[in-house]
């Protein structure tokens, strides 16, 4: 299953039979059909209430305009873990990553600083 925001900055697929354990992946473009500006994926064990509140923040940030769901500078990568360590999530900051893991390591984060491949 794929959907697309109504100018197609933002696309949602759905891949159960894909190459990998991602069941989720969101792609946000700056322009339609250039590389993603960002991209989160979910793998099978996420939980769906995680993916539906995820996306509908999404949904709602498109709402408000461009400016509010492309990240950058005005969005720094603290301010959106935040929230998991206040919860008591482990952080572990390296070149490539940063990784939050769960108290109880039973959920985790990964935030990789590189994009994928177009």
């Amino acid at each position: 299953m794929y959907v697309s925001s109504p100018q197609r900055h933002i696309r949602l697929g759905h891949l159960p039979e894909g190459p990998d354990n991602t069941l989720w992946k969101v792609a946000v473009h700056a322009s339609p059909f250039g590389p993603p500006h960002w991209m989160a994926t979910f793998d099978t064990p996420t939980p769906t209430e995680l993916v539906a509140a995820f996306t509908t923040a999404l949904a709602s940030s498109y709402t408000k305009g461009s400016d509010t769901y492309l990240s950058g500078t005005a969005h720094p990568v603290d301010h959106a873990l935040r929230p998991l360590t206040r919860a008591g999530w482990k952080r572990t900051d390296t070149r490539a990553a940063t990784v939050c893991t769960a108290p109880d390591q039973l959920a985790g984060l990964t935030y990789s600083r590189r994009l994928p491949d177009s």
